[in-house]
């Protein structure tokens, strides 16, 4: 390969990338005109630009938004807003973004084999996956990160000037759906500093893509500032540093370490099907060469089994709702926002106990190995010059990034930014120790268990809310008024939300005022069944049904 030019996606491979993911969305076929988790919110902001054609989201929106916004509203303009609309300009992205990283891992250099199966690892993963089928922040973001890195590393091999800004104007893009993307530019830069000399005009050219982007993010938020009033939950620029972690050094130092545990753990578990290709090259103890001489399989070997006995201990299982929460859960994926189950714990979707044992077992070996990859890396960025900026431009962004995980709330689909960074971070330092009998052993099963897990579990999720919006516009043909539903946090946020309204106590937080007609997925004290539509469950090969139940006198007296 050509140093300094972007690798393009073969063919072959961007026909077989395509085809998996073509073939994941037919199959759970993502069709229905309602919003899913928070994206009732960031519809509101498309609807309102159509509208009245300017920005002005909800005070429930927490980043930028402002470029998935735009981005929607393109994909409506043909036929008018609707969420299926939003969804499809989210697929668009996250192909895409597969596509781009297939591209990122031929241009630092991976064979095309590993760099197939990186890029299937993301195609496959399910919370990639259920996130390209709604209209959140998390695969626009993760899209043109990927992209922006892909640009700052053909620069850092030696491409042109434009390959630079190329990067920064993606970076850019990034930002302004989430703030969080300033840390691409702040990376190049630290990678570009260690390739070229401290001097005035080098300074300003590795610093400037960092520039740019805190001054347009400055700008950004002075102008919605004026313009609109910044939402009540935006997060602005300088929040990381206004007391959002204990202020006990020793809370401190716990908290940073669980939460790097729990995310080596997901992180581990997404990263299997590279891991278990290239398992050989973290823990063989590498030749005599620069540098020091450890063993990094011993390495891991201590790390895996010293969580593993603290996880037997204390009687961890993933997934790890209560700390990251929201995407992945028992037996699902999707977060269930009917009373019954959000608040009441009311749940008939229960793996086995020995699956999820298996797969924290996945994610403790998953640490091990991430530790043995992260000494490999260290020992190669001292002494491997010729790869040392892309090394140090990969370290830079996750060392950067870990601050958004351990000060604000964590939630487990803000670390798929993290998943292509480490995939990149094998392919740098052991992609060619990746061997067939890996590949075949671990990598494809897991790849097919990704896959049907992915499929089945995005595929209920629409399932039960197709169910629960047909039945939510039933009961408004019959002349319920929205103010006597409790039909969970998406109809509440669309139909009623209001940043000053406070629920009646017993009430859900999700803007209710009287919870006449509840939907659920069970029986509730009190309650007694009005209608119910039944739907199919793949993960379960069940029928399950979403009621909506009716106080009872009894109740109301």
């Amino acid at each position: 390969m050509r140093t300094g030019r972007l690798a393009t996606v073969a063919w072959a491979p961007a026909l077989l990338l395509a085809l998996v993911w073509v073939a994941q969305i037919v199959l759970i076929w993502p069709a229905g005109d309602f919003p899913l988790n928070d994206d009732w919110s960031y519809g509101i902001a498309v609807q309102r630009l159509l509208a009245e054609g300017r920005f002005r989201p909800t005070d429930w929106t927490s980043m930028t938004l402002v470029a998935q916004v735009l981005w929607g509203a393109l994909f409506c303009l043909p036929f008018g807003f609707s969420f299926e609309a939003l969804r499809l300009s989210t697929l668009t992205l996250g192909l895409a973004g597969v596509l781009a990283f297939y591209a990122l891992l031929r241009e630092v250099g991976t064979r095309p084999s590993l760099a197939l199966l990186g890029s299937l690892t993301l195609a496959t993963n399910p919370l990639y996956v259920h996130l390209a089928c709604t209209f959140m922040t998390d695969v626009p973001f993760l899209a043109l990160s990927i992209v922006a890195l892909a640009e700052f590393v053909r620069h850092l091999r030696g491409g042109s000037p434009w390959c630079a800004i190329a990067g920064s104007v993606a970076a850019i893009g990034a930002m302004l759906i989430r703030q969080t993307a300033v840390v691409l530019p702040l990376a190049y830069a630290i990678a570009r500093l260690t390739q070229v000399p401290w001097r005035p005009r080098a300074l300003l050219s590795a610093l400037l893509p960092a520039a740019s982007c805190f001054a347009l993010l400055a700008i950004f938020e002075r102008w919605l500032s004026v313009t609109n009033g910044l939402p009540a939950l935006y997060r602005p620029a300088g929040f990381l540093a206004k007391g959002m972690i204990p202020s006990d050094p020793f809370d401190i130092a716990a908290h940073v370490v669980w939460m790097l545990l729990v995310a080596g753990m997901y992180v581990g578990v997404f990263a299997i099907p590279v891991l278990a290709a290239t398992w050989r090259g973290l823990v063989e103890t590498p030749p005599e060469g620069p540098g020091w001489r450890f063993a990094p399989g011993a390495l891991a070997l201590v790390i895996a089994a010293l969580l593993g006995a603290t996880a037997l201990h204390h009687s961890w299982r993933m997934p790890l709702v209560p700390v990251a929460g929201n995407i992945l859960y028992d037996l699902g994926l999707g977060p269930i926002t009917l009373r019954d189950v959000f608040f009441l714990g009311r749940s008939d979707m229960h793996a086995p106990r020995w699956l999820w044992i298996i797969v924290t077992t996945g994610g403790v070996a998953g640490v091990g190995l991430l530790a043995a990859l992260v000494a490999l890396a260290a020992q190669r960025c001292l002494h491997a010059a010729e790869d040392r900026p892309l090394l140090v431009l990969v370290i830079a962004l996750i060392v950067l990034y870990a601050p958004t995980l351990l000060l604000h709330s964590f939630l487990d689909r803000y670390l798929l930014f993290l998943l292509p960074l480490v995939i990149v971070l094998v392919a740098l330092v052991v992609g060619r120790s990746a061997s067939w009998r890996g590949l075949v052993i671990g990598s494809i099963p897991s790849l097919l268990i990704f896959m049907t897990f992915g499929v089945a579990g995005t595929h209920d999720y629409f399932a039960w809310n197709r169910a629960r919006w047909e039945l939510l516009a039933q009961l408004q043909r019959d002349g319920v008024s929205p103010a006597e539903i409790d039909g969970g946090f998406e109809f509440g946020g669309v139909r009623r939300y209001d940043r000053a309204r406070r629920p009646p106590p017993g009430k859900s937080w999700w803007w209710v005022d009287d919870d006449r007609y509840m939907l659920t997925l069970g029986p509730v004290d009190g309650y007694e069944t009005f209608q119910s539509r039944e739907f199919f469950r793949w993960l379960r090969l069940s029928e399950s049904a979403v009621q909506v139940l009716k106080r009872t006198e009894a109740a109301t007296r």
